[in-house]
């Protein structure tokens, strides 16, 4: 057929350039100039298929993965013996990752450890991701001292090959763990020293976008509320435009706890700190309507956040918010001892409604 030679001339020029566009974090190129292929090419390519895998996970699109696994592992037979084994190496990685996104921890450090055992020197870019697929599994499974022990490795390796892109994304996690451990003068130096290392003159790799979350996720803990949206917004913006798909997700889960918690303050102080500086009779008639009055179907995503969050501050402790019953102690609620009471109808809310206190100052009088 006649696209066959312009065809094989792609695969060339793919080949070609794989590395640079990787290394300068421009995996949504690589994914586009992967995806222009017939699927037949792609499938009778093992070494393609793969790359292909490994740069849609890169990017967070997960779907076609399965699929190019099943090409790889159809296709490698018609490769020599040591290009097999590479290749069952590169694709035990694929798998490992796969396997973590699942939550299964175990199966997935298994695999990356087979793969840095099977791997050839030469194939150093698969080496790094098997290194931070094991990384990540020990880190999501709470091993958090093994986990970094391995994040350093993983970040040595990738500096030995100067593969820039993982490097960076290796330490932006580096960073998030040391975060978690409460380090946060070693998180923000892991946080600078990636984005250091991911800007260039003028010109910064979209990664950067992560370490730049990764200074505002700091601030927040800091308590420290503009630094946060200055480098959350400015992280999330650089990361969006470069396809970097995890640091968005990281990006908008801080950006989403920073505004809830500027909108509880806000409420607080209109609401909570108003209310009680004023007589019973005007808070009865100044408290904020707490009841539910549209379908969650019917609201835009922020209303329906805000929604969710009340519902979770004032829930029943047994449904995992409202921990140790902070909701109702901040409205003076005190609540079932447990769900036991009303269950078996010894517990009533009829005390807290205004028409029962109205009826009873009547009765009174």
């Amino acid at each position: 057929m006649r696209w066959r030679p312009a065809m094989g001339r792609a695969v060339q020029l793919i080949e070609m350039m794989k590395d640079t566009l990787w290394a300068r974090n421009d995996i949504t190129t690589l994914c586009t100039w992967l995806m222009t292929l017939p699927t037949a090419l792609l499938h009778a390519n093992p070494r393609q298929a793969i790359r292909m895998a490994q740069a849609l996970l890169a990017n967070g699109s997960l779907a076609h993965v399965p699929l190019l696994l099943d090409a790889a592992l159809h296709a490698h037979a018609s490769l020599p013996a040591a290009e097999q084994t590479a290749l069952q190496g590169r694709m035990l990685v694929v798998c490992s990752y796969l396997a973590r996104i699942a939550e299964h921890f175990e199966q997935a450090i298994a695999l990356a450890a087979a793969a840095l055992v099977m791997l050839p020197d030469s194939a150093r870019t698969s080496q790094s991701l098997a290194a931070l697929g094991l990384a990540m599994a020990h880190h999501m499974r709470g091993d958090l001292p093994t986990a970094a022990t391995i994040y350093r490795d993983a970040i040595a390796l990738c500096e030995a090959v100067d593969d820039r892109f993982l490097e960076l994304t290796t330490r932006c996690l580096h960073g998030r763990l040391l975060q978690e451990r409460g380090e946060l003068t070693a998180a923000e130096a892991a946080s600078q020293q990636a984005l250091a290392r991911a800007t260039g003159g003028t010109q910064r790799l979209p990664v950067a976008g992560w370490a730049l979350i990764g200074l505002g996720n700091v601030a927040y803990m800091r308590n420290d509320r503009a630094a946060t949206d200055d480098f959350l917004v400015s992280g999330l913006d650089l990361a969006r435009r470069g396809g970097v798909h995890y640091a968005v997700y990281d990006g908008l889960r801080g950006l989403v706890r920073l505004r809830l918690a500027a909108a509880i303050n806000i409420v607080h102080q209109k609401y909570v700190e108003g209310i009680q500086a004023l007589d019973s009779s005007s808070q009865r008639q100044n408290e904020p309507a707490l009841q539910q009055t549209s379908a969650e179907i019917q609201l835009d995503f922020l209303p329906l956040l805000a929604l969710h969050t009340r519902q979770g501050f004032y829930a029943d402790s047994i449904y995992g918010g409202n921990q140790n019953h902070v909701g109702w102690q901040l409205i003076g609620f005190a609540g079932p001892a447990s769900m036991a009471e009303t269950h078996a109808g010894r517990y009533t809310t009829r005390p807290y409604f205004a028409e029962q206190e109205e009826t009873e100052h009547d009765a009174k009088a």
